[in-house]
């Protein structure tokens, strides 16, 4: 559910920012696929046969929005800035723009799956670093690429989406620190 809701509402973000704002939605219907594929489709197939021990606890839909709300709205944010930034404040080509959006919400989705898959073991850290190796591989994977319409971003690209991804992740883990007594 924490990783369901997180993409819908960053989806809901980026639709509302991008209506108020005026601008072009910085993604293809194409990308939201490979975003969603590797952030949640096949992690959430792998994850569902994960054994549980736990027990049903109470207050499940305010512990989900606890979660899932501010990771949401800070993936979202992330990544219209970053579209912001590359493709209207530094110019670059809209398909560069794009691909250095994809990069945000794929490190941002695996960081959130990363805390909603916990305790981490072994096997959920090596489907964590597979996601990213699909995605990275077929980043710079000729045919691959162009069916996605990826253009692999320039060295500004990748500093503009590596450096946003970090500091989005160090906002939600704040974030979700604060919000940890509503867990």
């Amino acid at each position: 559910a924490n990783l369901f809701l997180t993409k819908s509402v960053y989806a809901l973000v980026l639709a509302l920012a991008t209506g108020i704002a005026g601008f072009a939605y910085p993604l293809l219907p194409r990308h939201l696929t490979i975003v969603s594929s590797l952030t949640i489709g096949i992690p959430a197939f792998f994850l569902s046969f994960a054994a549980s021990n736990d027990r049903a606890r109470p207050n499940f839909v305010r512990r989900v929005l606890a979660f899932a709300l501010p990771a949401g709205i800070v993936t979202a944010l992330a990544a219209f800035a970053t579209y912001s930034l590359t493709h209207y404040l530094l110019g670059m080509h809209i398909d560069e723009s794009r691909a250095a959006v994809i990069t945000v919400l794929i490190l941002l989705g695996e960081f959130v799956l990363l805390a909603a898959a916990r305790p981490l073991t072994k096997g959920r850290i090596v489907l964590v670093g597979t996601m990213l190796g699909i995605y990275f591989a077929g980043l710079f994977t000729p045919g691959i690429n162009e069916f996605f319409a990826l253009t692999p971003p320039s060295v500004v690209g990748w500093l503009v989406s590596l450096t946003l991804s970090a500091v989005a992740m160090c906002l939600v883990a704040l974030l979700w620190l604060l919000t940890s007594k509503y867990r």
